[in-house]
């Protein structure tokens, strides 16, 4: 009697666990990822080892058909130790960069101003990054 009753709660406990833990995986999936203060959002242009082309993010269809007008664009070197992170903030190696042309990202620079870590922004995150004008360098 005593015996039934304890693998019933144990069954009991392990359902609640993974109704818990599936939960906090969804409600976690729309949460932002938070960047370093010094962080530079861009949108790739190229990647030419050790260097990458970074074009401010545009606001809307005007800003992306008169980009190469509108728009400042920087050289950045990368690090010897660069960190590439997907959306899903998986790490990658530096030849993963390839899959990032033309797609928004953000970049914490290192002490030297090379790119320390690159991460794949997400739609969301690239909404936030508009609202906040940090799309637009100064």
């Amino acid at each position: 009697m005593i015996s039934t009753f304890k693998f019933g709660a144990i069954k009991m406990i392990k359902r609640l666990l993974i109704v818990l833990l599936c939960s906090i995986g969804i409600v976690n999936a729309d949460v932002l990822r938070t960047f370093p203060n010094n962080t530079v959002f861009g949108t790739l242009q190229a990647y030419e080892p050790p260097y990458i082309k970074l074009e401010e993010i545009p606001n809307g269809m005007l800003g992306k058909s008169l980009g190469m007008f509108l728009l400042d664009d920087k050289i950045i070197t990368l690090s010897p130790a660069t960190i590439i992170r997907d959306q899903q903030n998986n790490n990658h190696v530096q030849g993963f960069l390839n899959n990032f042309y033309k797609q928004p990202v953000a970049i914490q620079p290192d002490f030297q101003n090379r790119a320390w870590v690159i991460w794949a922004l997400t739609p969301q995150e690239v909404e936030w990054v508009k609202e906040h004008n940090l799309n637009h360098w100064k």
